[in-house]
């Protein structure tokens, strides 16, 4: 792989992780935050035996990693320390793309054109729950 495209790569990975948000629902007691990277022990077979549900988190952009990391952040902010994945729904939008041409006849006279086509796009939203499996008394 050339530096060009690894620069392009890496540019892109930037900007996508950049433009992630959190939608966040308080379903459950308030925790203080936790400490910036703490540990989040994600639920994807087993559910743990003892916990209470914080909140309930859903993320539309960016790779499934990156939005295991922005919910894992979340987690953080909000004082938990679990994660229970809670599903996943695909969408799509549209978008009209319009496109300004010019071109030059065999005579030489100048012809302005549009074109106009749709861009299709598709996104993932994921739902987590937030969880802390050491309860309040």
């Amino acid at each position: 792989m050339n530096t060009s495209i690894k620069m392009a790569a890496l540019a892109t990975i930037a900007v996508l992780s950049s433009c992630i948000s959190v939608d966040y629902v308080q379903t459950g007691p308030s925790y203080p935050a936790m400490a910036k990277g703490c540990p989040v022990q994600i639920y994807s077979t087993k559910t743990p035996d003892k916990y209470e549900e914080i909140g309930i988190a859903e993320v539309a952009a960016g790779t499934m990693s990156m939005q295991y990391e922005a919910v894992k952040k979340k987690a953080c902010e909000v004082g938990a320390n679990g994660i229970l994945p809670a599903g996943e729904t695909t969408g799509f939008t549209s978008t009209p793309v319009t496109r300004n041409h010019m071109a030059t006849t065999n005579t030489g006279a100048s012809m302005n054109y549009q074109t106009t086509t749709t861009q299709v796009q598709s996104y993932t939203v994921r739902k987590f729950i937030l969880i802390r499996t050491e309860p309040q008394n």
